[in-house]
């Protein structure tokens, strides 16, 4: 924990619910055989909507995030947290759209911010998450290129790490 930065309320709980659900995304991998399961992925949010991701209720993530959609649609953690959900439910196709959206809102954000602590994890969790749905999608290529751009941007980030080597035991 001492690599997480805590200045500010929203970044600590943000940081410690990420924390959290990341125990949880690499206990999972590690059970899992094949899938986007073994893989690590990240979600971002408050209890409500984090309790369905610990559940492995990914529909019913999908359906409480389409249902908060009218406050939450232009924010990075609504289409990260979709981008997750379709994933592990293997919705390829639309978890395509909700990747891209979270690593482009990520990424204006950061430049915004100057490359705020925050905003680099925010965007570092979105090019990781982007990476394994690369991976489900064929596209070895693109998924290495996220998982180290992920790595530059956040060297401590192990999600990224153990992500690249997953992806050296996948089939060509």
């Amino acid at each position: 924990m001492k690599n997480l930065h805590t200045g500010g309320a929203r970044t600590s709980v943000r940081a410690i619910f990420s924390t959290a659900c990341t125990a949880l995304a690499l206990a999972t991998a590690a059970q899992a055989d094949d899938g986007p399961a073994r893989y690590h992925m990240s979600v971002v949010g408050e209890n409500r909507e984090l309790s369905f991701f610990t559940a492995g209720d990914y529909a019913g993530a999908i359906e409480f995030l389409e249902g908060e959609r009218h406050g939450r649609s232009g924010k990075f953690s609504y289409y990260n947290n979709l981008c997750v959900a379709q994933t592990m439910l293997q919705q390829f196709a639309a978890a395509a759209a909700n990747c891209d959206a979270a690593v482009e809102r990520a990424d204006r954000s950061m430049k915004l911010s100057m490359g705020g602590h925050s905003d680099r994890l925010d965007y570092a969790t979105a090019l990781s998450n982007r990476g394994v749905l690369r991976a489900h999608s064929s596209d070895l290529a693109g998924a290495e290129s996220d998982f180290e751009e992920a790595i530059g941007l956040r060297a401590h980030y192990l999600g990224a790490y153990r992500n690249r080597q997953r992806l050296g035991d996948e089939p060509a």
